[in-house]
């Protein structure tokens, strides 16, 4: 899967987004927010995760994820 963070460092992904580059759930991914384990900010009515948010979660636990990032 092509990351994200390689397009564009500039773009804020949905929460749509982020949970296909995870391969979780959109819920996961809200949950993941909710507890504060995923920087995300409100852009307007709208979650966004900025890429560089992504990359500090994953250094953080990469390791507990059922998923390889390639």
């Amino acid at each position: 899967m092509n990351s994200p963070m390689s397009n564009n460092p500039n773009h804020l992904l949905s929460i749509a987004e982020t949970a296909k580059f995870l391969g979780v759930s959109e819920k996961t991914v809200r949950r993941k927010i909710a507890a504060e384990d995923l920087r995300a900010s409100r852009v307007g009515a709208q979650w966004r995760i900025r890429p560089e948010d992504i990359e500090a979660y994953l250094a953080r636990n990469g390791n507990n994820l059922s998923y390889r990032v390639h």
